[in-house]
């Protein structure tokens, strides 16, 4: 009985310790998408701010804001 306990808990050992692996992995995932999108806001702001077709540049204006609104929201969770 003991040796079939012990050989559950090490299963559950194992299995933990691989969604211990995952679970970082998707923190550093989402910490990179998080940095990323922020990037890709800043960029868009300044191609708006550049950008000499007006209706064009509102557009990316509004991108730039919507982007980093998802930045916000990555980088909350």
């Amino acid at each position: 009985w003991f040796e079939e306990k012990t050989q559950q808990i090490e299963s559950l050992d194992a299995q933990l310790r691989k969604l211990h692996g995952a679970m970082e992995g998707l923190v550093l995932y989402r910490r990179e998408l998080a940095l990323s999108t922020a990037a890709f806001a800043k960029s868009a702001a300044i191609l708006s701010s550049v950008e000499e077709h007006s209706a064009l540049s509102r557009a990316l204006h509004q991108l730039a804001e919507s982007t980093e609104r998802t930045h916000t929201i990555h980088h909350a969770q």
